[in-house]
């Protein structure tokens, strides 16, 4: 998990990504336009009503998955939960595959689209700063509570760092492609989540807050998002035009 978040941090001042809107693409105005857009996604996190009734429902649901977690994982080591091969994809995509698959697929539809450098670049970052946050959130939360896995190896169990990095993921492509995109995305972050029992490495609560956790920090993002790209610019006639320029 550390290695995912320091390797999106440094792609994200590699490619010097153009947020600032005055176009200067300095190192300072990028690190500055960065943070700025970081808090400003933390913030509409915890603020949003939508968020709120997300957080407050999930955190129900892992209090309540406490007291069957322990029926469940035996369930699934004497039955199983998953075909081999099904399970491993879910640990790969979690592991590996899922931002890597955003990336490739925002640079790809820039491409296709002749969209425009800063278009392509401002949904990389936004991608970026999104994986990044919930990768920071995750290991935080991981080392303040320190709950062993079912497999004894350590004590990062809680919250599953492959489903909240999945759920961030579906909540970002569908953010910018829509349903069509995005409910595959959480049918298969929702695989990611029930491989994760099945071999033997969390909870059904650390799942379950997981799935939560990367939901509303992607979706906290998104608002800071699209609220980057709503401006308001003067004319060059009579009154103010009001431009709107959200690149879904």
């Amino acid at each position: 998990m550390r290695r995912k978040i320091i390797s999106l941090c440094l792609f994200i001042l590699v490619l010097n990504v153009g947020y600032s809107q005055s176009g200067d693409h300095s190192l300072r105005a990028l690190i500055y336009d960065a943070t700025e857009f970081t808090s400003g996604g933390i913030r509409h996190t915890f603020s949003d009503r939508s968020n709120l009734k997300i957080i407050g429902s999930v955190s129900l649901l892992t209090l309540g998955a406490l007291s069957v977690d322990g029926k469940v994982m035996d369930y699934a080591r004497s039955q199983g939960l998953l075909p081999a091969d099904l399970s491993r994809f879910g640990d790969l995509y979690g592991g590996q595959w899922a931002h890597w698959t955003l990336l490739s697929a925002i640079a790809a539809t820039g491409i296709a689209q002749g969209d425009s450098r800063e278009k392509t670049l401002s949904r990389m970052g936004y991608a970026f700063l999104t994986l990044a946050t919930n990768g920071v959130a995750t290991d935080l939360l991981k080392r303040s509570v320190g709950r062993q896995r079912p497999d004894k190896s350590d004590r990062r169990s809680f919250p599953s760092g492959h489903t909240s990095h999945s759920f961030t993921v579906a909540t970002v492509f569908n953010e910018l492609y829509g349903p069509k995109i995005g409910v595959p995305a959480y049918l298969v972050a929702a695989v990611v989540a029930v491989s994760r029992i099945n071999d033997n490495k969390h909870y059904l609560s650390d799942v379950i807050f997981g799935a939560g956790l990367g939901t509303v920090i992607g979706r906290g993002f998104a608002l800071q998002y699209r609220k980057q790209y709503l401006t308001v610019v003067q004319s060059t006639g009579d009154g103010l035009l009001l431009e709107l320029s959200i690149p879904l």
